[in-house]
């Protein structure tokens, strides 16, 4: 956790930074005070906009808190909580503005993933469905072809024949791409068998054999 002070007005002119920020950003705490752009100009320029008219509303609540990224001395950014509150002296008036920083990248990272895997079960359902409600027109498209194939086959073009097989053939491709469809989708389970090492160790060394034959002693 890093924390920082800033002077009680809009342009956040930074008094104070956690030595941490070193181990933390990369940063030396003076960077952080002797330029009072420092801050935002760090801030992942996709983000710097939003963060600067959304962090006014610190003068309205007091308390705000808010995420974006910011740039590591690395050359990479990271994912950065930043939550602030106004401190007010006997007065009312705002005397100072006391925040800290957070590194939530992993967060954010395992966030990501969590989200395409969300996704990848989605389109598992997706794929379940789609390959339940293409199964019966396929079989019918497929028992046509069949029969015409059959009944008319004598009094048939050549050409509507070769146009038959075809349907045939691309129902058959059709009917694979369905099946790889539900295949996906199914739920994985495991089965539990009884099995020792040795017959592991003996299957592991079957299958590593190349261009001779391979002796095992025990």
């Amino acid at each position: 956790m890093i924390v920082y002070t800033c002077e009680p007005y809009e342009d956040y002119v930074v008094t104070f930074v956690s030595e941490n920020v070193l181990s933390q950003l990369g940063y030396e705490p003076r960077e952080f005070i002797e330029d009072p752009r420092f801050w935002p100009n760090h801030i992942h320029p996709e983000e710097v906009t939003c963060v600067l008219t959304r962090v006014c509303r610190l003068f309205e609540k007091g308390h705000y808190a808010h995420e974006y990224r910011f740039l590591h001395r690395n050359g990479t950014y990271r994912w950065v909580h930043d939550e602030m509150r106004l401190a007010r002296d006997d007065t009312g008036r705002p005397s100072e503005i006391i925040g800290y920083l957070v590194d939530i990248t992993e967060q954010k990272r395992m966030e990501e993933t969590l989200l395409k895997t969300e996704r990848l079960a989605s389109v598992g359902e997706m794929s379940a469905m789609i390959g339940d409600d293409l199964r019966n027109p396929l079989t019918g498209i497929s028992g046509a072809a069949y029969y015409l194939k059959k009944k008319l086959a004598p009094s048939l073009y050549r050409e509507s024949i070769d146009m038959l097989d075809l349907i045939e053939r691309a129902i058959e491709y059709a009917s694979k791409i369905m099946n790889d469809l539900l295949e996906y989708s199914r739920e994985i389970r495991l089965e539990l068998a009884e099995t020792d090492p040795r017959s592991i160790t003996e299957q592991a060394l079957a299958l590593s054999r190349f261009g001779g034959t391979c002796e095992y002693r025990t």
